[in-house]
């Protein structure tokens, strides 16, 4: 303003027009313009330079997916036997602690199987108590007859040393009576002789009658002799034929004594086998009571057990219906969620275990979750797959993958919706590398 009046003061000393002033006018203003214009636009840059140089660091802080899920343990339970349902305790949905019953089955053909193997176990265990009291029997039979056997082999062995001794005798008391029974013969011809010429002699007196008599007497006597070495004879080879007749008694005895000790080492052998015997007793006692095992462990099979605490989901069981081993009943969604967020292979480079997460699930929109990375899978979830992809063909394209990362909530966000959240669940993640 003041500007203007001062240019028309100059203009009117001047003696200039006033469409000159007018002219002047205008271009001031135009140049205000211009001025005005130019301030706005750098205005504009800083800020506009300084709102990207935030959100830089903004954007640099943290990484985001909404490929990303609610997951949890789910435990299939499924039968270990086949039977009749009974009973069924749980409905679904409903909360369920370890070790709590769920369904029974019928247990009666169970029972008796417990039954007849507990049977069979008092069975084997009477055969083998048999067979073991058999092995100390056969062992003292064995011996016995050992010991006799022995005596009886020696017994008879020393008759038959004894009976030969009685042989050798003998025979030799038959060659020695023999030999005397020649000699005597010779001397009996002798005295023969001489008695026949004694009693020639006689008969025509040339001897004494004591002469004759005793050379009769002489005569007489060797015969006697000889009568009695005869007789010595028949007594040494009776003594003889007794000998051989013992021996050949005592060579029956040795048959039959080697016989007993043949019987005892056969008994010995029999004692071998009743051991033998007896660990395969021992083996069906140990098979009778694994089958009691068994049946007894299938007779606990008829109770169904929550093997985790969690919520009963996708029930199937229902009474009186027939199941099959490995049939599926129902499941238990344990407790204890997470998160599998799937980002991509650019935006897990600086993530580690530990850094903190702000989670949004679309259940409950406008709300909060904290959590933190518990860890980052060893390879993408297309390695997991039922088909991993093979990229060695000559139309490769490249495309980014997905890594899964685990991350568990803190406890104290999720407390006022636990009850409610589910797997299965979508949510948006946010890594904060820095807070």
């Amino acid at each position: 303003m003041s500007s203007s009046t001062e240019a028309g003061n100059r203009a009117g000393l001047r003696g200039e027009e006033p469409d000159v002033i007018q002219e002047i006018n205008e271009q001031t203003k135009l140049a205000r313009k211009r001025t005005t214009v130019f301030l706005r636009l750098g205005m504009f840059f800083l800020a506009a330079a300084v709102g990207g140089f935030f959100w830089w660091q903004w954007a640099s802080s943290r990484e985001e997916t909404d490929d990303a899920y609610v997951d949890a343990h789910i435990s299939n339970i499924s039968a270990k036997i086949s039977g009749n349902i009974q009973h069924v305790f749980v409905e679904d949905n409903q909360l369920v602690k370890a070790g709590q019953v769920l369904v029974d089955l019928d247990p009666s053909d169970y029972e008796v199987k417990v039954d007849q193997n507990i049977a069979a176990l008092e069975e084997a265990q009477h055969v083998a108590e048999a067979t073991h009291s058999k092995i100390g029997q056969s062992s003292l039979s064995a011996k016995g007859q050992t010991t006799q056997a022995s005596g009886d082999l020696s017994s008879t062995e020393a008759q038959i040393e004894s009976a030969q001794a009685r042989i050798s005798q003998a025979e030799a008391e038959t060659r020695q009576t023999r030999s005397r029974i020649v000699q005597q013969e010779a001397q009996v011809k002798f005295d023969l002789a001489d008695y026949d010429r004694y009693r020639l002699v006689y008969q025509d007196r040339v001897i004494t009658k004591q002469q004759f008599d005793k050379a009769k007497t002489t005569y007489d006597i060797a015969v006697a002799q000889l009568a009695g070495m005869q007789h010595d004879l028949s007594a040494a080879q009776e003594k003889e034929r007794q000998a051989k007749a013992s021996l050949k008694d005592a060579q029956a005895k040795l048959t039959h004594s080697q016989g007993g000790v043949t019987s005892a080492l056969a008994m010995g052998r029999q004692e071998n086998i009743d051991k033998e015997s007896y660990q395969g007793d021992l083996c069906a006692v140990k098979k009778a009571a694994a089958d009691l095992k068994q049946s007894r462990l299938q007779l606990s099979y008829t109770k169904i057990v929550s093997p985790v605490s969690g919520r009963i989901g996708r029930k199937s069981a229902e009474v009186g219906q027939r199941i099959e081993a490995g049939q599926l009943l129902l499941a238990i969604v344990q407790e204890n969620p997470w998160i599998t967020a799937n980002f991509k292979e650019t935006q897990v480079g600086k993530m580690h275990r530990g850094m903190p997460v702000e989670i949004v699930i679309d259940t409950f929109p406008g709300r909060k979750f904290s959590g933190r990375i518990d860890s980052v899978a060893p390879a993408s979830g297309a390695k997991f797959s039922m088909l991993p992809p093979d990229n060695a063909t000559g139309n490769f394209t490249k495309v980014v993958q997905r890594v899964p990362v685990k991350i568990v909530f803190d406890k104290e966000s999720l407390e006022p919706v636990k009850d409610l959240l589910a797997p299965g669940m979508s949510c948006v993640t946010t890594v904060l590398f820095k807070k």
